[in-house]
């Protein structure tokens, strides 16, 4: 029996051929993660969403993060719940960190950004790789309210001016950038 392979034909003894190129394949790309690279089972991955909340006034919404080694500010947003669409991860997570309801009005983008294990809030020698979907929203009730026992202690309004003064985490000019509304 005669198996077809793009326009070549090859008879059933060449299938041992076929799968020496594959094991050859294979070999070079474990190889290649040992060699610098990091194959997808040797790193932690976190899917977490974030929006950019803005005003009439030109201000941006913040949220101080607690966890890291210092307080950063950080747009409202974070990690994903297994069943979670990561557009109503976003409109919880603004909802949770700052007490607004928020309207979700478009993807901005999706950023990733390797955390290295010594980096990581957490005692790890796994590296971790964060995907980072953004999107524009805006407030459509609520009232300003501190987030309790949570990954941020307060909430507040900046002028986007003000924000490059800030201690703040990489994913805010990220977002910031996304939106059209750039720091300098």
């Amino acid at each position: 029996m005669a198996t077809a392979v793009g326009r070549a034909t090859l008879g059933a003894g060449s299938r041992t051929v076929v799968r020496s190129v594959r094991l050859r394949r294979r070999r070079a790309f474990l190889a290649a993660c040992h060699n610098g690279a990091v194959h997808y089972t040797e790193y932690d991955t976190r899917l977490a969403a974030y929006a950019v909340v803005t005003d009439d006034e030109g201000r941006v919404l913040l949220a101080l993060w607690n966890e890291g080694s210092r307080r950063q500010w950080t747009l409202p947003g974070g990690g994903l719940e297994l069943h979670e669409r990561a557009e109503d991860g976003a409109v919880r997570e603004v909802l949770e960190e700052s007490g607004y309801d928020v309207e979700i009005d478009e993807l901005l983008g999706v950023d990733s950004y390797v955390f290295p294990a010594e980096r990581r809030s957490v005692p790890t020698d796994r590296p971790m790789k964060a995907f980072r979907v953004l999107y524009r929203a805006h407030v459509t009730g609520g009232e300003l309210t501190h987030e309790r026992d949570g990954s941020t202690d307060e909430a507040a309004w900046f002028h986007v001016s003000e924000v490059a003064g800030l201690d703040r985490v990489s994913v805010v000019d990220v977002g910031l950038r996304m939106a059209g509304l750039l720091l300098r």
